[in-house]
């Protein structure tokens, strides 16, 4: 079983590239983090307060429709202090800031996400709770 990751029974989905606990930060630099579990199917990434919840809090649909997307190390703001295991989403519109719980799901993360990414390098973005960086 894969650091971070959920026993098979409890999982949301069983169709899934890779799931498991991130911290997230919220829309402004002054939110503080939150435990979320993620979950990568194919090019979509949701991501809920509990594995077993039926609908996601939000999702970044990864397509070749929009503009820019990446993932890079670090996160894109000077205002936070904390960097270790984090990593940036920038997608169009908005910065998701994502840190890893240790660094083997970390490095699985950035492997998953930018395979995900691969050729297309867009993303779109539905999230229910902010819309702007």
């Amino acid at each position: 079983l894969l650091s971070g990751t959920v026993p098979l029974g409890q999982q949301p989905t069983h169709d899934f590239t890779y799931s498991g606990w991130m911290l997230k930060r919220g829309c402004q630099a002054t939110d503080g983090w939150r435990k979320r579990f993620f979950v990568l199917h194919k090019q979509e990434l949701r991501y809920y307060q509990q594995p077993m919840d039926a609908e996601p809090l939000g999702q970044i649909t990864i397509s070749s429709s929009s503009g820019k997307f990446h993932v890079e190390t670090g996160l894109s703001t000077p205002v936070i202090k904390d960097t270790h295991l984090t990593f940036t989403l920038a997608c169009p519109g908005r910065h998701y800031w994502l840190k890893a719980l240790d660094k083997s799901s970390y490095q699985r993360w950035m492997t998953v996400l930018r395979e995900a990414v691969g050729n297309l390098g867009s993303a779109t973005i539905v999230d229910k709770h902010c819309y702007n960086i």
